[in-house]
């Protein structure tokens, strides 16, 4: 319990130093949000024009535009004789996911939506993470219905994150460097229900009953 504690301190230290840093550029966030929306400040304008220079927004719309107009290709290269059979698995694998990953938007979207995030803000993120899915189909068989559990989707995900919501680690000069990465994401209390069902044996939130 001490262990757990202590861990928890030290992960509420991190978010604490990485809020401090993110905060500190979240006022550059919002101008840029300000600029592509061709935002007027009433208060500031010297003038009582009421028609904005839309350019920051056209330009993030056509660079973003011409950069992801169509699915990204690429392949992999097989370094010997015996990587060939490899180097084809792989290739099948990824547009097998690319087809399959689409658990809150299609791979399209949400590419779109980091490469817009990157344009605008100078940088973005988004998570990887594995997900598994299964669904229920119905089988006809004469007057017999049956239903059937199957697997929808085994394999990777991808989940773009807003960087506002993005607290790296304050002592890293580069992604690669960061001992430790976190994400503030916020849920609802039937999402936190579906994730506990999901494994009744073993509920990952507990006391959600004092919530209600």
């Amino acid at each position: 319990m001490a262990k757990k504690n202590k861990v928890l301190e030290e992960r509420q230290e991190n978010f604490y130093l990485a809020k401090k840093a993110v905060d500190e550029r979240r006022h550059d966030w919002d101008e840029k949000d300000d600029l592509y929306l061709g935002y007027i400040d009433k208060n500031k304008t010297i003038s009582r024009a009421k028609v904005t220079d839309s350019v920051p927004f056209r330009l993030i719309m056509e660079r973003v535009g011409r950069v992801f107009a169509n699915k990204p290709r690429g392949n992999y290269t097989p370094e010997e004789d015996g990587d060939v059979m490899g180097a084809k698995v792989f290739d099948a694998l990824g547009d097998y996911y690319w087809n399959r990953a689409n658990h809150g938007g299609s791979m399209m979207a949400k590419w779109w939506q980091n490469v817009f995030s990157a344009t605008k803000y100078g940088t973005a993120f988004f998570l990887v993470p594995y997900w598994f899915e299964r669904k229920i189909i119905r089988e006809i068989n004469g007057k017999d219905v049956n239903f059937k559990k199957i697997i929808a989707y085994d394999g990777p995900e991808m989940k773009p994150l807003n960087i506002r919501d993005c607290f790296p680690d304050t002592t890293a000069t580069n992604l690669r460097d960061c001992k430790w990465f976190q994400v503030r994401e916020f849920i609802t209390l039937k999402q936190l229900e579906a994730i506990n069902n999901s494994n009744p044996s073993d509920p990952k939130f507990k006391n959600l009953q004092k919530l209600k």
